[in-house]
């Protein structure tokens, strides 16, 4: 692959009229994508891409040798993304903030969230622009003083989670409850506190 500086004539639609063709290939090389591709694996649109392009915010753009005009223009997957994904949210998902705690089954998660237990904030996902639920550092800090789990104690604490639930289960201390069922080994804060300290 040699670096080439030649203009290339695009498609007749002037999608892109002329552009600076920065990399020239015979196959599409490790990060590369074709320009619909890349747009499909980002969810835009791939006319977002080409005005990228036209206004110089991408500047990796490649054309594949043995196409022509629109289905030879590739791009650099990791400047376009830098470029037009939107800042990610800055908080956790359910699934990432159960592994966080160790909830090992997400239903039960999810169960204390529709059943009210659990604060959770709805954000509109940047990427595929839907209402999602996410826990922000806010949600987080709620969730850790009204509850705990077997890996947030051993975190805590500086012990083996056994050892802490052993010393719970000795007391009398039991998972949080309510009429519908028992949440997994999701404890109240207030009740274990009176125990380990």
């Amino acid at each position: 692959m040699a670096y080439l500086g030649q203009n290339i004539m695009m498609p007749a639609d002037n999608a892109i009229e002329h552009h600076n063709i920065t990399r020239e290939t015979r196959q599409a090389q490790h990060g590369w994508e074709h320009l619909s591709k890349e747009a499909q694996r980002l969810k835009i649109r791939p006319v977002e891409i080409i005005e990228a392009i036209r206004d110089d915010r991408i500047t990796r753009v490649g054309n594949h040798m043995e196409w022509e005009g629109y289905a030879a223009v590739h791009v650099y997957h990791d400047e376009v993304a830098v470029v037009l994904l939107p800042d990610p949210v800055d908080a956790q998902s359910i699934e990432n903030f159960a592994k966080a705690v160790g909830i090992g089954q997400l239903s039960i998660l999810k169960r204390m969230i529709d059943e009210g237990h659990v604060q959770i904030t709805i954000v509109k996902n940047p990427i595929t622009k839907v209402d999602q639920a996410y826990f922000t550092a806010e949600d987080a800090v709620a969730f850790e003083e009204g509850y705990t789990t077997p890996k947030l104690l051993s975190q805590t604490h500086g012990a083996s989670w056994q050892a802490l639930v052993r010393r719970l289960r000795d007391a009398g201390i039991k998972p949080f409850v309510v009429k519908r069922g028992a949440f997994g080994n999701v404890y109240l804060r207030e009740a274990i506190d009176r125990i380990l300290r």
